[in-house]
Parts: structure tokens; C-alpha cells; sequence
């Protein structure tokens, strides 16, 4: 386990070399998890696969999260944001990367291209959803619903229920992202480099999946049938990551696309 100090704040961040590459200067690319889980959500389901697939892997416990130092404030979507940017510098990593972003991690991971152009060669969105003018009535119904959820899961979510007190009662997650900025159409619409957008067709951020579509020049939306909002997490991860590297394999050489929807 590694501990890097950026933004002020001490993160913990898992590492995976490229364990099988072509290529003198393999890919990078960034994992960035859900609200209130951590890594692990991507470690095993998808992470090892990019690593043995040739690339790069980072991943971080967002702040608040997992190992991650738990600070009483911060909690902004710009605040991610803006540690996602003190993170990568801390770590040495340069050029442009590609941005894997489940849930909340897909709304930090569009305000980072948003605010960053230059480092982000492509996002692939995992039932993302995007800061708009109901953003904040979005979130307290969603504390609402992860309460209940969680309640339901017995003492295998017993950690997750822990985590999201200490955030709600702890900290300013919520009074910070209710008060975040939404992202404008114009903002959006520079958004220039390649998205791949994954959700379920019973999912509750579908709707935000149909708004990119209308406003990212170069977007493909892949609509998953009988699958709902968690999609990688309590279903079937195969399917997913079997996208994630068809995608970053043609992410690898130049190429232009247009907008499309994939019906899986």
C-alpha cells in the first residue's frame, strides 16, 4: 500500500505495472470509484485485466475514502477535481491519460476533462452521472436510497455503512456537493477527446447518459439490457470490462469517431 501526500491531503494509491505490452510508452490509465466505496471496486474486477492487457494502472481511494485521510471538508466536485490534478503531479505522471469514472467517479472524471483538456486522451463513464440544475436534490435522494440499501445488505456492506455516516456526519461531503457547480452545455461541449459511456437500461442515471450524447462531439453509448444501475458492482463485471479493453485497445491508435448508441 502507498501513501501520497497531494492537495494537502494523504491518499492511498495502488500501482499495477503493465504486465504485457508492445509498446515503448504503454498507456495510463486512472481509476476513480463510486461516492462512498473505494479502489477495491475496481481492483479486482477490472483493474488486473487493463494491467495484463498492457497498460498502466493507477488507482486512489478518493479523500474520506477507503485508507484515504478523512479531512472535515473538501468535498466539492472541484475539490476531487482538483486533488485528481495534485495526484497525478505527485506521482510523476505525464502526457495525457485515459479516465475510468463508475458513478460520482464519472462526474469527477468529466469535470477533469472539462478542467484539464491536455491530460485526459479519453473517459469511459460507468453510469455516470453529470452536475446539472437538479444535481442537489439528486444527491440527498440518493443518501436516502444508499441508506436503505445498504441497511439491506447485512454485514457484508457493514463498511461501506460506516463509511457513508462518517462522510454524512463527519464531514461537509454533503453541504459541498449539493453547493457544486453544475456543468454548463458549454463546458460539456468541449469535451473533445473519446468517451465511451457504459449504463444499465434499468439504470437511474440513464437519462444523464442521453443528455452527453447530445452535447460531446465524439461519444459512444453502450446501453446494457436488464441491467440497472449497478451494473459492475453486483452483476456481471465480465461484461463490463470485456468493453473497458475492446475500448482502450482502440483508443491505442489514432482514429475518429462519431457519435453512436451500441446496443450490447
Amino acid at each position: 500500500m502507498a501513501e501520497i501526500t497531494a492537495n494537502g491531503v494523504r491518499f492511498h494509491v495502488q500501482r499495477l505495472t503493465a504486465r504485457k505490452s508492445c509498446q515503448v510508452d504503454p498507456p495510463t490509465v486512472i481509476f476513480v470509484h463510486g461516492l462512498i466505496s473505494n479502489l477495491s471496486s475496481f481492483f479486482f474486477p477490472l483493474a488486473n485485466a487493463v494491467a495484463d492487457a498492457g497498460a498502466e494502472v493507477l488507482l486512489y481511494d478518493m479523500r474520506g475514502r477507503g485508507f484515504s485521510e478523512r479531512p472535515p471538508t473538501g468535498y466539492s466536485v472541484s475539490d476531487s477535481v482538483a486533488d485528481l490534478d495534485a495526484l497525478l503531479d505527485a506521482l510523476g505522471v505525464c502526457g495525457s491519460v485515459h479516465l475510468v469514472g463508475r458513478c460520482y467517479g464519472g462526474t469527477v472524471a468529466l469535470g477533469f476533462a472539462i478542467g484539464h483538456p491536455e491530460r485526459v486522451a479519453s473517459l469511459v463513464l460507468i453510469e455516470a452521472a453529470v452536475v446539472g440544475e437538479r444535481w442537489a436534490e439528486g444527491i440527498d435522494k440518493w443518501i436516502v436510497g444508499a441508506r436503505a440499501r445498504l441497511a439491506q445488505g447485512g454485514q457484508a456492506y457493514r463498511r461501506r455503512r460506516t463509511t457513508l455516516e462518517a462522510l454524512v456526519n463527519g464531514t461537509t461531503l454533503m453541504a459541498d456537493l449539493r453547493t457544486s457547480r453544475p456543468f454548463s452545455a458549454e463546458e460539456l461541449s468541449t469535451v473533445t477527446c473519446p468517451v465511451q459511456a457504459i449504463c444499465g437500461a434499468e439504470s437511474r442515471t440513464l437519462h444523464h447518459a442521453y443528455r452527453l450524447d447530445e452535447l460531446l462531439p465524439r461519444y459512444t453509448l453502450t446501453i446494457l439490457p436488464g441491467y440497472d444501475h449497478n451494473v459492475l458492482a453486483y452483476t456481471n463485471p465480465a461484461v463490463v470490462r470485456d468493453i473497458l479493453l475492446a475500448w482502450l485497445a482502440l483508443e491505442s491508435a489514432p482514429h475518429s469517431r462519431s457519435s453512436r448508441e451500441t446496443p450490447y
